[in-house]
């Protein structure tokens, strides 16, 4: 009895194995051939120029890669870039992997809208094309199996293949993006524990000095809150503006100037322009670049008064 079992045991596990070879034989190459691992895999510290031709048909956006930083140029126009913008960029675009394949057919393309209706990305190393993909509709699919319920997804195209694939996440919305939204809007950036001294300079007698004494804070000679000062300082570490104020023209005597200093002179200084309730800023972090503000904001938020300060000790 025990010989049977054995025999049976044998020829049950011949015939699992006939089956998998022949799922792999004749099963396989048709699933593999809808399915890639990956569209495109990039090592994005080899990337140097990011090259997007809009769904909207606006002048091509180029990021450009110069050392470590970055710039953004359209129409003639080029000014430093955002670098969490680029980040986000090439995290997307230097490892894209699929969910599945859609369509093989080139007639299809304008359905998944990613044919000339596409927006188009074109990643460069030193002038060398190494990928182009075609970014198409993105949309949300409500039986998805996230825990919001559902999933977002966007079909992209290799540029040079006829295929159409769907992936995961809101594409379009990363590449359709607007000078502006690609600009760097850093406006301040000071290491909080090198401030010693910070002069506000203000018309008529509502200038003021805050400075530090040992490990007190004064205004004026007058000790203050702690507690104001370090939220003051920290907003300083990286302070960042989203209006650009473009044709701007500086008049030589700004209505506002806050001067940041270490021990070793000055660490930033920003000026600001009041028009009636819109401040217009700049900073000597990016001193070509100008910047636009609601009063009622920056009044409360770096332009502040000596009140500001003036609350009783902890």
């Amino acid at each position: 009895m025990k010989k049977i079992n054995n025999k049976i045991l044998i020829l049950v596990l011949v015939v699992l194995v006939g089956v998998f070879v022949a799922s792999r034989l004749f099963r396989s190459p048709g699933l593999e051939s809808t399915i890639r691992k990956d569209l495109v895999s990039l090592d994005s510290a080899t990337i140097t120029e990011i090259r997007i031709s809009p769904a909207n048909q606006q002048d091509q956006i180029k990021l450009i890669r110069s050392g470590k930083a970055w710039t953004v140029e359209q129409a003639g126009k080029k000014y430093n870039a955002d670098s969490y913008s680029i980040k986000d960029l090439l995290q997307t675009f230097c490892s894209i992997r699929p969910e599945r394949m859609v369509s093989g057919k080139k007639e299809k393309w304008e359905t998944f809208q990613v044919g000339e209706s596409g927006t188009h990305v074109s990643l460069y190393n030193d002038g060398n094309l190494k990928e182009s993909i075609t970014v198409g509709k993105s949309g949300f699919n409500q039986s998805g199996t996230s825990q919001y319920g559902g999933s977002s997804y966007t079909y992209v195209r290799l540029s040079d293949e006829d295929e159409v694939y769907s992936v995961t996440g809101f594409l379009s919305s990363t590449v359709n993006r607007s000078l502006a939204d690609l600009r760097d809007k850093s406006f301040v950036k000071v290491p909080k524990d090198l401030v010693q001294r910070i002069a506000f300079k203000y018309p008529a007698d509502s200038s003021f000095l805050l400075q530090k004494q040992d490990t007190l804070w004064l205004v004026q000679g007058a000790p203050i809150n702690r507690s104001k000062v370090d939220t003051y300082l920290n907003q300083l570490t990286n302070k960042r503006l989203n209006t650009f104020s473009n044709d701007f023209n500086a008049p030589l005597q700004a209505d506002a100037v806050v001067e940041i200093n270490g021990s070793g002179g000055v660490l930033c200084t920003i000026e600001g322009w009041k028009n009636g309730t819109t401040w217009t800023l700049r900073s000597s972090l990016q001193p070509g670049v100008f910047f636009s503000s609601e009063g009622s904001i920056i009044e409360k938020d770096l332009l502040v008064g000596k009140n500001h300060f003036s609350t009783s000790l902890p």
